[in-house]
């Protein structure tokens, strides 16, 4: 005799997957915006000559390091990446039929470029102010683009690429 599971068993074994990385997924997701909204430059020594002593990041040393690097790689478009993880776990919990990694893994590059782009464009002629808006991708790639597209080529360009990096990622 053959022990065979039925399709509900499977069903509910999959729903039970999906919902354990929805939480694992917003749990994450929490825990970098966490970082993000409470980082200070004083909690790190390598910004400041007398860092706060213990950290004031509510998540800790963690919260510190990935604030740290988070705002100096993607300046404010780094509060993207706790909204893109969210709308993750979101469609993990509905279980929406996940597409091809690479997918998700490019939407995601192109959308970090063309948000952090956005964002250092409306800093006007400040690199400095720029580069707190955009971090280091922001500054580089809209340069780039300004210099050979002009300002509304790279408008241009930084728009579409966002709205396909949109449908990409999430």
């Amino acid at each position: 005799m053959r022990n065979k599971t039925s399709g509900a068993d499977t069903d509910l074994t999959s729903n039970k997957w999906n919902e354990i990385q929805a939480i694992v997924l917003f749990a994450v997701a929490m825990l970098v915006l966490i970082s993000l909204a409470s980082f200070t430059f004083s909690d790190m020594g390598v910004f400041t000559s007398k860092p706060n002593v213990p950290v004031r990041n509510f998540a800790g040393v963690f919260g510190v390091y990935v604030g740290a690097a988070l705002f100096f790689i993607m300046g404010l478009s780094s509060y993207v990446i706790p909204l893109l993880i969210l709308s993750w776990a979101v469609a993990r919990l509905f279980s929406v039929t996940p597409q091809k990694i690479y997918f998700k893994i490019f939407g995601t590059f192109f959308l970090i470029l063309a948000s952090s782009s956005i964002f250092s464009m409306l800093g006007g002629a400040d690199n400095t102010f720029r580069f707190s808006l955009g971090g280091v991708v922001g500054l580089v790639f809209s340069d780039f683009l300004s210099t050979y597209l002009g300002r509304g080529g790279a408008v241009l360009v930084i728009a579409v690429l966002f709205m396909l990096s949109l449908l990409l990622a999430t």
